[in-house]
């Protein structure tokens, strides 16, 4: 099958950004569609009488709050805890509320944290290094950490202006499936109107990057899928990355809230479970919808289903 100059261009740009992100990407912050993962970032500062680099350590969980019975975070898929000399970071399904560092030094000393508690999200320490042991307190994220779109819109609005530009987009999306019904010649005049969920969009995923990368890449990696796709059946190209857009933002709306208020590995991926074949039903019903019926069921749930299934395999393999 011959494709046109423009599809074959489409898809390269996309591989490039694909590319691109995980170059950017700094460790531990690009995991899939495996759902937003809690991390934590700890930042060493020594108060010892000699310069000391860290030479390995473990992150406790803990269930009470002396940590007594405390065992180490538990590495598996996305589960894990790594350091350099002078910072650690960890990342999870979920934590126990309460933690406690367990860090061997270059001095042969290995020193013990106070009991600290967890964040909902990314969270930052900074652990003070002294002579006997480790003092973890959180730290406050700083503005200039915010994504440089909010901070040009001015952060007027705050999670309101986020709330109002979702309402906006689940509009549009409402809008465009009922075009998409009413006309029988696919795609007329429903351009201007996809232009608009990107611009609606864009904000909105934007400020998702303040937690996590996640989303970003899931876009990512479901649109190269999408690309081939869209090539292959010789549909129209803007429109299906249209479409992955918009079911991805309505979904990952839903997903984050749930799956960020877990508290521990089990209840993270037994809502996982739960949520997935949910989010593969849910979005093989929105392209079913936004293609004005013209997709067929089957078509459907199958494309849902190897975007989901890709996307939260990566999630799930790759632990950083």
């Amino acid at each position: 099958m011959r494709y046109g100059t423009n599809t074959v261009h489409r898809v390269a740009l996309f591989l490039i950004l694909l590319t691109l992100t995980g170059l950017i990407d700094p460790p531990g912050a690009a995991q899939a569609d495996a759902g937003p993962k809690p991390s934590m970032e700890f930042e060493f500062v020594n108060e010892t009488d000699e310069p000391l680099s860290i030479v390995d350590g473990e992150q406790m969980q803990c269930e009470q709050p002396d940590c007594v019975g405390a065992e180490p975070l538990e590495e598996v898929g996305p589960n894990t805890f790594w350091c350099t000399g002078h910072h650690c970071t960890s990342s999870a399904y979920g934590y126990t509320t309460y933690n406690q560092l367990v860090i061997q030094f270059s001095d042969g000393v290995t020193r013990t944290s106070n009991v600290f508690t967890s964040g909902m999200m990314q969270t930052s320490y900074r652990v003070t290094v002294v002579e006997e042991d480790l003092k973890v307190e959180r730290i406050t994220r700083e503005r200039a950490q915010w994504p440089l779109l909010w901070v040009l819109l001015g952060q007027t609005g705050g999670s309101g202006g986020a709330v109002l530009l979702g309402l906006l987009l689940l509009l549009c999306i409402v809008w465009l499936i009922l075009r998409a019904w009413r006309t029988e010649e696919e795609l007329v005049d429903s351009r201007p109107l996809m232009v608009v969920v990107w611009v609606l969009s864009i904000p909105l995923i934007d400020l998702g990057t303040t937690f996590s990368l996640a989303p970003l890449v899931t876009i990512a990696v479901e649109g190269v899928i999408v690309l081939v796709y869209a090539a292959v059946r010789q549909r129209n190209v803007f429109a299906w990355l249209t479409y992955i857009l918009a079911v991805n933002v309505v979904t990952q709306a839903v997903l984050w809230p749930v799956i960020g208020s877990q508290r521990s590995y089990t209840s993270h991926l037994t809502t996982m479970m739960i949520a997935e074949p949910l989010i593969w039903l849910a979005e093989a019903g929105l392209l079913y919808l936004l293609r004005g019926g013209r997709l067929a069921v089957k078509i459907a749930l199958l494309v849902s289903l190897v975007l989901n299934a890709v996307s939260l395999g990566i999630g799930l393999l790759v632990p950083v």
